[in-house]
């Protein structure tokens, strides 16, 4: 019988061992050894492990800082490798201690001790020659039990960093069935818990292998989902492994099926939470937390891995808004991980387009143009020095071409269409002319597309905002050749043809413009309403009305928008598939329609329409949300001798700095998710001032037509309305302007001209009536004439060059000054204009640049 002390530290000696008390047990085992002389192998094996378990977890420790990216495809990770200096002395007292008498159960634990000293020397065959097999054992309470479970994972470990990946599977299924039949009480063991834990971590590693489907491997995954979510973390490490298992399936899984696919209905796919990123977010604290800074670009493989499967997971669902924010969010942050990341940027400049955002995706771009430029240089010198390209630097690090012109192609529609900016236009096409100067690029390959397209892009943008004719006809030639040779290449194209249309009708190539569109809406009838709102314009040139208003209801009949019959609002049969920028877009084609009926039926008719048009407005925008002011017109006002004009000072937000600091702009880590907010109140604030702009445009829409009828009390009631919605809008003075000009109170009406000028210098119209009053004013004065010359010189040369109106009175002015030829030319080229002169100028048609990707 042993004393009640030698019982006593017989149970701390187990105890100390269960929860991993390793710097304890040599003392609880020297104690263990003098009470139980019985216990010297156990006590002797103790003081291995504990040895064995300290240098371990000290390797562990180092890990986190810094993981070794080279294992973190295979399970050898999870052991760390120990010095043969600190294992071969081991090694030697475990087979000495082999040849002492041991009980069973005290085989079991030397035989887990042993497993772990080998797979920590990376002997894996070692581990694996010792055939060792869990059958039979029952899996009793303590050590015990703990070294069965841990024989069973390591001896997977083992097989599987040998390519046994079917023996591997079947050990981790032993130890999955150990841990749920296994009766553990309220207190767990923490080495039971690591081991635990370590086991669910191998057994999503190794479902990428061994599953027989994707459902099978949904639901491996979910049963390690359940058991992390339910227990406390003990290695970070197994959570970034898991983590890292649900996103390479997502990748996988929305590459191979469509997101309508029934396999997304499946229940193991949707307790994945797949859709909605949130175990993205979750990985990318892990992410954050526990890797530290590369010292390299080619350590960069974790962050890399995570951008490009969770932008390939987006790109291939429904491309949520709030999924962007995230996304956006946790990007940023991920700068602080990452070394010359070209990945990183690029989503970035995809995301903050797809969101809106285009001053921080040019702030995002001018980075990644940096990165790439940088990448070209060294390529440069690698290959001045007779290196093979790209020799230190692993591909998957570096963009490829495609890449780099496509996101370039992207940023010249934003600078064009968003920001306006046409040396921001002129510098990136010079990027791209840079960057692809060193390739052979084929000519019927999607590079080469992306730069014609972008090419076209650019001269059509700089075409019309050139204040140089012949560099304007030049920029014109360049353009359509670059989308004619698209279309050689592949010739239903949708973008090409709707660029092409547009070049031609803004050169005023009428009947080739139509020949395009017609072609484009033939293969493509539900491609955008701007081409259908291009069609239309163009058979205005032409006078065709009556075939422009049908087609203008056909648009509405397609897109599945009727009117009732009992309110005379208009639905919408599936509001979801009308996005925003379609919404503005119809707004645009109603106003056309206004117009059309004025020019065909006569301007009461147009008036008539207004309150349709104001209904179709309603119907379109949730006003109450977007918080804006809309009231039908009124037959009566409220009288006032002038419209007050207020000034007002706007403000340009700064911008983030991509930095290392850029996590100022972001939550702390400790929040339990990324906040979306800032972006959501930036958008809806924005989509706020477009429908006020809207509704206003409608106000003044209809006070042009009253003023046309002279219906002058009801002209000003409606522009007070446009008033209620913005002061300082330019359209606003003009309009009153027109309106006080046509009741002969001139000096009131040329205050309100100044004052829209002041507030929009490059708005031909406004220039051009300006100009026309000065001209024609009964005190018209030298003074006078020279500042009509100077608006009307500034406006034929750029902005309004298609403008007949401007070239009218131009020749009005030369025929003043007795310059018959210069006269004459004006009055023949505001002829040309005026024939194919549309009802609306193509501004109003927007987009006028398509987004690059959908090429």
């Amino acid at each position: 019988m042993f004393s009640a002390k030698a019982k006593t530290y017989e149970l701390k000696f187990e105890e100390h061992r269960c929860n991993g008390d390793w710097q304890a047990i040599p003392e609880a085992a020297r104690k263990l050894n003098k009470h139980q002389p019985s216990k010297s192998y156990i006590s002797e094996l103790a003081k291995i492990e504990a040895v064995l378990h300290l240098a371990l977890q000290d390797e562990q420790e180092k890990r986190m800082t810094d993981i070794d990216l080279s294992s973190v495809e295979n399970c050898s990770i999870f052991i760390p490798a120990l010095p043969i200096e600190l294992t071969n002395p081991l090694l030697q007292q475990l087979n000495y201690l082999n040849a002492q008498q041991a009980s069973n159960e005290e085989e079991q634990q030397g035989i887990a001790v042993r497993l772990l000293l080998y797979i920590s020397r990376k002997n894996f065959q070692d581990a694996v020659d010792l055939d060792w097999s869990p059958d039979g054992l029952n899996l009793s309470p303590g050590m015990t039990g703990i070294s069965i479970l841990q024989a069973t994972i390591l001896s997977a470990l083992a097989h599987f960093s040998i390519s046994n990946y079917e023996v591997s599977y079947q050990y981790v299924r032993s130890a999955i069935g150990m841990i749920q039949s296994a009766n553990v009480k309220d207190s767990v063991p923490l080495e039971w818990a690591k081991w635990c834990e370590l086991c669910y971590a191998v057994y999503a590693q190794i479902s990428s292998i061994s599953s027989a489907s994707q459902l099978d491997r949904a639901s491996i995954l979910c049963l390690c989902s359940d058991y992390f979510a339910s227990h406390t973390i003990i290695d970070p490490l197994t959570r970034i492994v898991h983590f890292r298992q649900i996103l390479k399936f997502s990748h996988t899984l929305f590459q191979e099926n469509n997101f309508d696919s029934p396999i997304f209905e499946k229940s193991q796919i949707q307790k994945l939470h797949l859709h909605d990123f949130t175990f993205a977010i979750d990985y990318a604290k892990y992410l954050l937390e526990h890797t530290s800074f590369p010292r390299a670009g080619d350590q960069n493989f974790l962050i890399v891995e995570y951008i490009e499967s969770t932008m390939s997971i987006w790109l291939n669902t429904k491309q949520l808004y709030t999924s962007a924010v995230s996304l956006i969010n946790i990007y940023y942050r991920l700068t602080e991980k990452s070394f010359h990341c070209q990945q990183l940027f690029r989503s970035l400049v995809i995301l903050l387009t797809h969101i809106e955002e285009y001053e921080e995706a040019h702030q995002a771009f001018q980075l990644y143009k940096f990165l790439c430029t940088k990448a070209q240089e060294r390529n440069f010198r690698q290959k001045g020095a007779n290196k093979s390209s790209l020799s230190d630097l692993k591909p998957i690090f570096i963009d490829s071409i495609e890449e780099v012109v496509h996101i370039a192609s992207l940023m010249i529609s934003v600078y064009s269409q968003y920001l306006n900016s046409p040396q921001k236009v002129i510098e990136t096409l010079d990027f791209i002319m840079k960057i692809t100067s060193d390739h052979k690029i084929l000519e019927d390959s999607q590079t080469f597309i992306l730069i014609l397209h972008a090419k076209g892009v650019a001269k059509s943008y700089l075409y019309y905002s050139t204040n140089d004719p012949s560099v304007r006809e030049e920029n014109h030639k360049e353009s359509v050749s670059c989308f004619k040779k698209i279309l050689e290449i592949e010739p239903e194209n949708k973008v090409a043809l709707y660029h092409l249309a547009m070049q031609h009708a803004e050169k005023r190539e009428i009947i080739p413009a139509i020949e395009t569109v017609r072609h484009l809406l033939k293969i493509a009838p539900d491609f955008n309403i701007p081409a259908w709102h291009l069609l239309i314009l163009l058979l205005s040139c032409s006078e065709q009305y009556d075939s422009a208003l049908k087609i203008a209801d056909s648009v509405l009949e397609s897109w599945n928008i009727k009117q009732s019959s009992i309110d005379g609002r208009y639905i919408l049969a599936n509001p979801s598939e009308v996005s925003f920028m379609n919404r503005c877009a119809l707004i645009e084609l109603m106003i056309t329609k206004v117009a059309l009926y004025e020019a065909s039926v006569g301007v009461k008719a147009a008036i008539d329409l207004q309150e349709e048009l104001f209904t179709f407005f309603v119907s379109l925008f949730d006003l109450n949300e977007y918080e804006c002011i809309t009231r039908k017109p009124q037959n009566r006002i409220s009288s006032n001798d002038r419209l007050a004009v207020e000034e007002t000072e706007s403000e340009k937000g700064s911008l983030l700095s991509f930095s290392k600091n850029s996590s100022s702009k972001k939550n702390n880590l400790e929040t339990e998710r990324f906040d979306t907010n800032d972006y959501r109140d930036a958008l809806h604030e924005r989509r706020t001032s477009t429908i006020s702009s809207f509704n206003q445009k409608l106000w003044l829409t209809a006070a042009n037509l009253f003023v046309k009828s002279k219906q002058y009390d009801q002209a000003r009631g409606a522009l007070l309305e446009a008033k209620k919605l913005n002061v300082d809008s330019p359209g606003l003075h003009l309009v009153y302007g027109l309106s006080l000009l046509a009741q002969k109170r001139e000096a009131e009406a040329l205050e309100q001209l100044e004052l829209a000028l002041y507030l929009d210098a490059h708005n031909p119209i406004i220039a051009t009536t300006l100009a026309k009053v000065l001209l024609t004013s009964e005190d018209e004065t030298r003074n006078s004439r020279d500042r009509a010359d100077s608006l009307l010189l500034e406006t034929t040369l750029q902005y309004g060059w298609d403008l007949p109106e401007a070239w009218f009175y131009s020749a009005e002015l030369f025929q003043k000054l007795g310059d018959e030829k210069q006269a004459a030319f004006c009055y023949d080229y505001c002829i040309q204009l005026s024939d194919t002169n549309p009802i609306r100028r193509w501004n109003n048609i927007q987009p006028r640049f398509m987004n690059v990707s959908s090429v």
